[in-house]
């Protein structure tokens, strides 16, 4: 993030609404992916919370953006 002048994000949220803002990543990708990171929180924090119908609907109806959320954050590494 510093690298692209972008600031420190406070949360991972955060993150992806800087990176969209500057063009970084397509619009919407805050909404798309926001609940992908938020899921992803609740699996390292509250991980005796977390039931398996939710991982398994995760795993095979949007592992499509997970991958295109990886793409994007390797792109733009390498961008770099």
């Amino acid at each position: 993030m510093a690298k692209l002048g972008l600031g420190a994000p406070d949360t991972s949220r955060d993150l992806l609404e800087r990176l969209e803002g500057a063009g970084k990543l397509p619009p919407g990708s805050t909404a798309k992916f926001g609940l992908i990171l938020a899921f992803r929180n609740r699996i390292v924090h509250l991980y005796d919370r977390v039931d398996d119908a939710t991982v398994f609907e995760i795993v095979t109806e949007h592992l499509g953006d997970l991958e295109q959320l990886a793409l994007a954050y390797s792109d733009i590494l390498a961008s770099k």
